[in-house]
């Protein structure tokens, strides 16, 4: 029977290394694409561990290149980073430690502002637009209220 699961271990992590080929992944997305393959649970409990013990599956790591991808290229707020890791099964006490290493609210304002300017690169004219556009803007792509106020009256002061 040990065999058997033995077996069964090897094959389903020969299937997450492909898995993980595309991007890094997290315990729960490893976990739900071994169940819809058709493993056992005990086989993706074990499959996990090994996986875990050899730090190929990491979700603080995860967390940590999530965020940091997100905020710097993509451009969007705390908040949207951290219901995307909720999303993805990341426990809430890493998604907490890993936001407070990058909550600054300097550089998330930069970012705010950055995403306004890029947004609104080709818009002469920036009287048409007004707090009253820009900051539930800010708001849905995750960005505080008060950073979004902050950038969005910086971003309207040349105009």
């Amino acid at each position: 029977m040990k065999e058997k699961y033995d077996e069964q271990v090897k094959k389903a992590v020969e299937e997450v290394a492909r898995f993980l080929k595309f991007r890094p992944r997290t315990k729960k997305e490893v976990r739900d694409k071994l169940l819809l393959k058709g493993y056992p649970e005990e086989v993706i409990s074990l499959s996990i561990s090994f996986l875990e013990e050899n730090n190929i599956l990491n979700d603080e790591k995860f967390a940590r290149e999530w965020f940091k991808e997100r905020l710097s290229l993509k451009k969007i707020g705390l908040k949207k980073v951290k219901l995307e890791l909720k999303r993805k099964g990341i426990d809430n006490e890493i998604i907490e430690k890993v936001a407070s290493e990058f909550s600054n609210s300097e550089n998330e304002t930069a970012n705010a502002l950055e995403f306004l300017n890029l947004k609104f690169m080709k818009v002469g004219d920036k009287k048409s637009l007004s707090k009253e556009k820009l900051i539930p803007l800010l708001l849905r792509r995750g960005f505080s209220y008060d950073v979004a106020s902050e950038a969005t009256k910086e971003f309207l002061k040349d105009k």
